[in-house]
């Protein structure tokens, strides 16, 4: 699966200043944008919207409050845990070339997340990550935007 990352944003919702960020997941003829609006000041969600397309057609929106959010509404992008870091590699992904960012695996069960950040993006650095299950890359999300 191929997921686009984006922090798009920085804007006030209901007198909250937040970052507003978005993932779009594409699964053909399925594509899923989940856009969160996160506080900038100790980055909870404030906010979430959740919009699926059936071959490029909108066919359902929903807005929803943290306390609310449908499981279909996952989770926004979590700080990168550095107690897990393997070494500094440069990145290239759609929203440039970023040097030194820091490389962290962490393995859990059946799965290893390797993901990488660095200190120029907003929020928690996050430009890459993969998951692989029984060592099959199934996800691939990559920041395509980053502004602020």
């Amino acid at each position: 699966m191929s997921v686009k990352y984006k922090v798009e944003s920085e804007e006030t919702y209901n007198a909250v200043n937040c970052w507003r960020l978005s993932m779009t997941m594409v699964q053909a003829p399925m594509k899923t944008v989940l856009t969160w609006w996160m506080a900038k000041s100790d980055l909870h969600m404030v906010h979430g919207r959740l919009q699926m397309y059936m071959n490029q057609t909108l066919v359902q929106t929903q807005e929803f409050d943290p306390s609310q959010a449908p499981e279909q509404g996952g989770e926004p992008p979590a700080p990168i845990n550095v107690d897990y870091v393997v070494g500094y590699e440069t990145v290239t992904v759609q929203a440039g070339t970023f040097t030194d960012c820091v490389r962290v695996e962490v393995e859990q069960e059946e799965q290893l997340v390797r993901s990488w950040a660095h200190q120029n993006v907003p929020i928690f650095g996050l430009v890459k990550s993969e998951v692989y299950t029984d060592s099959e890359l199934v996800m691939v999300l990559e920041l395509v935007a980053y502004g602020g």
